[in-house]
């Protein structure tokens, strides 16, 4: 299904899928399937951002076009940022999606099934609370994430969703 990749499963929850081809490139054709169904189950998609890489002029105008409403804005020039993406935009603009995802360091999605979680969200990541402990405390949310390995894209997730819990299956099973 995702040509040159390796999903592996560790643990309830917990997936990374491998791209040979090199970095992660989430605007890629080969992540279409994926973001569609992403796009499909959740109806709020945020963006978490820690360490910006890149010139504040360039993020400005990406965060314009993306930002639906900005919920953490901390540190000088956006060193993290936490906001709400404009809905559709997750798959329908996923270029300048990866273009903001390359200009920080550790960038994140997180997809909520609830949008009464939001403001737990939101005092999670002002507490900076990781992402296992994230997921203890809201319901129903996939976290997808860039950790050191500029080539792995990681999935955690506790959402009890039949959609998703498939589609990590068809992956395994297709790869």
């Amino acid at each position: 299904m995702i040509k040159n990749t390796d999903l592996k499963v560790h643990g309830e929850g917990n997936f990374s899928i491998r791209d040979f081809d090199g970095d992660i490139d989430i605007g890629a054709h080969k992540w279409d399937h994926l973001f569609s169904v992403f796009n499909k189950i959740f109806g709020d998609v945020y963006f978490y951002g820690v360490r910006r890489w890149a010139a504040e002029k360039e993020l400005e105008q990406t965060l314009s076009y993306l930002i639906k409403d900005k919920l953490i804005d901390e540190g000088k020039s956006h060193f993290n940022i936490l906001f709400k993406i404009k809905e559709g935009f997750i798959y329908d603009s996923r270029k300048l999606v990866s273009t903001l995802w390359r200009y920080y360091e550790y960038p994140s999605f997180i997809f909520l099934a609830d949008k009464e979680n939001q403001s737990v969200l939101v005092d999670l990541y002002t507490k900076n609370v990781f992402f296992e402990n994230i997921l203890t405390q809201l319901n129903d949310a996939l976290i997808i994430y860039r950790h050191v390995e500029l080539d792995v894209l990681w999935f955690k997730t506790n959402i009890n969703n039949p959609a998703v819990h498939s589609l990590f299956g068809v992956l395994s099973e297709r790869l």
